[in-house]
């Protein structure tokens, strides 16, 4: 297995992993006991990891692109 992403939330790990298990990606989120106790977003130190099977890297990378894409709100158009 290969590092993925890592995160500041557990919530946005997990509904990452769900997205990618929906289209047949076996993955796995690992949390750092310190996560919990000691968040800290701008330190490696506790973060939430998510791994995928190395030969799913591009397919996980490109879903969770086109997911990030669809959740940014569009511009107003004139």
């Amino acid at each position: 297995m290969v590092l993925l992403k890592d995160y500041c939330s557990e919530f946005e790990a997990y509904v990452d992993k769900g997205l990618l298990e929906d289209n047949g990606i076996n993955c796995v989120v690992y949390e750092d006991a310190l996560a919990s106790l000691y968040p800290a977003p701008d330190l490696a130190l506790g973060r939430i990891k998510l791994y995928i099977d190395d030969d799913k890297l591009e397919l996980a990378n490109r879903l969770l692109e086109e997911a990030a894409k669809e959740q940014t709100p569009e511009e107003d158009q004139e």
